[in-house]
This record gives structure tokens, C-alpha cells and sequence, in this order.
């Protein structure tokens, strides 16, 4: 070969190397465009800005016919905050159905998923998220004047709950959903089912117990106010006593309803719940571990931790720092923090009912581990593929590495568009027509969101349910 065609060879495989790094690259960047993440940023930011259609539409447009179960949780709820109620609950009805479908999940689908990221996998929801998403349907009937709808959703919460503590792995706790046992009991009571009313409250009781424990949240003096209500109204004259024994400080406001008054419950949302973000992980691979199986290296790998926790010896060789992505939880915690209910010259404080947020971070964490192992795997299968490509030649080593980090992507979906957390006020009333104002207020007591119901209809003896929501 004389000295001018070998300039030529070097420069068309210069060129290909950069058109190869052009094009993947651009693969990369499409690939981290359409993560998850972006879109739910996106979601949010419309609702912050207060453009509910906005956010309505862009679920609707990126489920197509045929959308996923996250779409269908987000697209839901957004239809409940529209008050398109029976929209929601057919987005909810669906993912349940789909939810159902995906517990057995695919040989092959685990397969692609080994050889790509987690995020090729159907997507089942968190535990809180398949809970809430009943609850959500039980709002929904409710505000439609369907109680018996409402009941059927409300025990699908509970049996959900129930399912899914067979098959929760490592559970650290959320073996009970406190709000939602709250709401079931409402829902009881108006239906009159005594028996039933009482089960979720002392079902409730015991959730809030344990949220108290795992966050140390208090139980809220309104569950503990509507407890003692049903106790006595349906004749668990024990039970009543007991609750009177165990908390004298509420004496003044443990009265029993008179025969003409009823109650203003406020449900108020606040925030967004925390989200999952991608992050790069590196770990070492050293040179005394080329004789490892790639399970036995994961196992090490995992314990000897990530770069900035692991410590490099001096005598200690580094072979290769292999990256991996995986999703991190991120919270955003709201500025506005609480609301005021105020009608009739009377108001009342909100408490917190659900730190959605909280039981976000701890269903997250359970799979921490096995999530690190299996992302690591995945890794080393990634990594002995470029290295057995490089050995056979400079230009397919270089085109595995580059392609091995595009594919290598976390799996950051979740409900993102749930609250950071739930409160819930309520007033007793006399029965008839009330104005009612909620006022959101932020750490410090200062007003940030007014809200006004013009018109709120209470019966006697029954419990009037408003719902309202706030981003910032």
C-alpha cells in the first residue's frame, strides 16, 4: 500500500467512527429525550402553571388507543381534577384490568428487559399507586351521588392491599392504607352498614398507628372524632368508651351530632408526590475479579458500593468502571403546606391524612437491592460483550461500548401526578346551605390560595365530602 491510499483508509475510517458516534449519539439522545422523566416534568409544569387541559391533552396524545397503565393513572386523575368523572373511572377500571393481566409477567419480557433496561417491562404500579387509584374511583362515584359504586371501589382498595402482601417482597411497612380505610368508613356510614363502618375504622386505627411509627405522623383527630361517631351510632358501646378513655384532651369536641347538624369534610391535596429521576452509578471492577462469574461479581460489585463510597488501596488495580443507571427518587416539597376550612364564623386547620410521598419513598426502597443487583447484571452482560468486541477489533469495540451505554437507561416511571400528601378538615355544621372558603396556607401561616364553594348542601346526620387541589 503506498503512502497515499494508506491516508485515505485512515481518514474513511475516521469518518466512519464520527458518523457512527453522530448517529448513535443521536440514538442516545433520543433515548434520553423520551425517558419517562421528561414527560412527567412536562405534566407538571402545565399544572403548575394551571393548565389542566394542557396536561389532559398531552395524556391523551402520548396513550393513543391503546395507552399503558401509567397513562391511564395519569390521564385518571387528571380527569378527576376536571370533574370528568366518568372518564376517570373508565382510565381506572382499565389499568386495574391491566394491572390484573401483568402479574405473571412474560419469560420473554423478562428477557428483553435483561438485555435493554427495566423500563421494557409492563409497567404494574408501586402498592400505593394500585391503591389509590381505587380511591380515586371511590371520589369519583361519590361525587357523581353513587354510593354504591363507591363501596365496590372501596373494598377492591382493600383486597388489593390484601394481594399484594402475598406477593411484596423485603416489605418494610404500608400493610394498611390509612386515607383509604378513612374514606371506606365514610362510605359505610352513609350506606348505614354498621358492621362494615366499624372494620375499616379500626382498620384505619391500626394504619395510622403504623404511619406514626414509619413517619412519625400523628393519628388525626378527625379519624379519631368520626370513629367515635360510628362507634356510638351504631351501638359498639365498648368501643366508644374506649376511645372517649384514650383521648380526654378532645372532650369538647367529642359531643355527639345534634338531630339538625351534619359535617364539612375538606379533602385537600397538596404538592406533587416525589418522582423518580435518572442517576449514573459507577463501580469498580478490579483486576483480581476477571476470574468471577458475572453473578458472583454482581454480588461483590453491590457490596463494595459505588464510586465516592468505595475507598481505592494502593495496592489495588482498577480494570474497569462499570456504569449503570438507575432511577432516584427526588422530592419537591410543596410551598404551600396545609388549608383552612372556613364557613359560618367557624374554621378548622387541616391534618395530615396521607403522606403519599413518604409511602412512595418507602414502596421505592423495598426493591432497592434486587434493583441494584439486576441492574448490575445487566451491566456486566453489556460490558463482556464490548470487551469480547474490542478484542476482535478497535472499530466493533468502540460501536458495542457506545451502544451498550445508549441502551443502559433507569426506569423512572411513576404516578407522578399524585400529591405530595392529603389533609383532611371538617366542620360541624347545622344541615342546609353553607358558603364555604379554603384558604392554603404555606409553612408560616400565610395565605397563598383561596378557594370558594358558593353553595355546599348539608344533610343531617351526614358528611358533606369537598375535594381541592394545589400544586405549588
Amino acid at each position: 500500500m503506498n503512502p497515499r491510499s494508506g491516508r485515505y483508509g485512515t481518514r474513511r475510517l475516521r469518518r466512519v467512527l464520527i458518523s457512527t458516534v453522530l448517529a448513535l449519539g443521536a440514538v442516545f439522545g433520543l433515548s434520553a429525550c423520551s425517558t419517562y422523566s421528561t414527560f412527567s416534568n412536562q405534566l407538571r409544569d402545565d399544572l403548575l402553571q394551571d393548565d389542566l387541559p394542557k396536561a389532559v391533552q398531552a395524556t391523551e396524545k402520548k396513550g393513543g388507543d391503546d395507552p399503558d397503565v401509567l397513562n391511564l393513572l395519569q390521564r385518571g386523575l387528571l380527569y378527576h381534577y376536571a370533574e370528568r368523572y366518568e372518564e376517570s373511572n373508565q382510565a381506572f377500571q382499565l389499568a386495574d384490568s391491566k394491572i390484573e393481566d401483568q402479574f405473571t409477567k412474560s419469560v420473554s419480557g423478562q428477557a428483553l428487559a435483561f438485555l435493554t433496561n427495566d423500563a421494557t417491562l409492563p409497567y404494574s404500579g408501586y402498592p400505593h399507586e394500585q391503591v389509590l387509584l381505587h380511591v380515586y374511583g371511590a371520589l369519583n362515584y361519590l361525587f357523581e351521588g353513587n354510593h354504591q359504586d363507591a363501596l365496590v371501589e372501596c373494598r377492591r382498595a382493600g383486597l388489593r392491599l390484601d394481594q399484594l402482601a402475598l406477593i411484596r417482597e423485603d416489605k418494610q411497612g404500608y400493610t394498611d392504607d390509612a386515607f383509604a380505610e378513612w374514606l371506606s368508613g365514610m362510605i359505610f356510614a352513609e350506606d348505614s352498614d354498621g358492621n362494615s363502618t366499624l372494620v375499616a375504622a379500626r382498620r384505619g386505627k391500626s394504619a395510622y398507628e403504623e404511619y406514626e411509627k414509619l413517619f412519625g405522623t400523628p393519628m388525626p383527630e378527625a379519624f379519631i372524632l368520626d370513629y367515635l361517631d360510628w362507634a356510638r351510632r351504631f351501638g359498639f358501646t365498648d368501643e366508644a368508651n374506649e376511645i372517649l378513655d384514650a383521648h380526654p384532651e378532645l372532650e369538647d369536641e367529642l359531643k355527639p351530632l345534634g338531630p339538625n347538624e351534619g359535617r364539612i369534610v375538606l379533602i385537600y391535596e397538596s404538592g406533587f408526590v416525589n418522582h423518580l429521576e435518572e442517576d449514573a452509578a459507577f463501580f469498580p471492577i478490579l483486576e483480581s475479579d476477571k476470574d468471577q462469574n458475572d453473578a458472583e461479581m454482581a454480588t461483590v460489585l453491590t457490596r463494595r458500593g459505588r464510586r465516592r463510597v468505595w475507598v481505592k488501596r494502593k495496592e489495588v488495580k482498577v480494570a474497569y468502571w462499570l456504569r449503570v443507571a438507575l432511577p432516584a427518587m427526588v422530592s419537591t416539597p410543596p410551598v404551600l403546606t396545609h388549608a383552612r376550612l372556613r364557613t359560618d364564623g367557624k374554621s378548622r386547620t387541616t391534618e395530615l391524612a396521607e403522606d403519599v410521598s413518604g409511602i412512595a419513598q418507602l414502596t421505592f426502597d423495598e426493591g432497592a437491592g434486587k434493583r441494584l443487583l439486576r441492574t448490575i447484571l445487566r451491566a456486566l452482560a453489556k460490558w463482556r460483550v464490548t470487551k469480547t468486541a474490542t478484542d476482535k477489533g478497535e472499530l466493533s469495540g468502540f460501536l458495542a461500548n457506545i451502544t451498550s451505554v445508549a441502551t443502559e437507561r433507569a426506569d423512572t416511571r411513576s404516578w407522578s401526578t399524585l400529591p405530595d400528601r392529603i389533609h383532611v378538615a371538617q366542620l360541624r355544621v347545622p344541615a342546609g346551605d353553607h358558603r364555604v372558603v379554603v384558604e392554603c396556607l404555606d409553612s408560616m401561616g400565610q395565605v397563598g390560595r383561596t378557594a370558594t364553594f358558593e353553595t355546599v348542601r348539608v344533610e343531617p346526620g351526614e358528611s358533606t365530602i369537598l375535594r381541592f387541589r394545589t400544586y405549588r
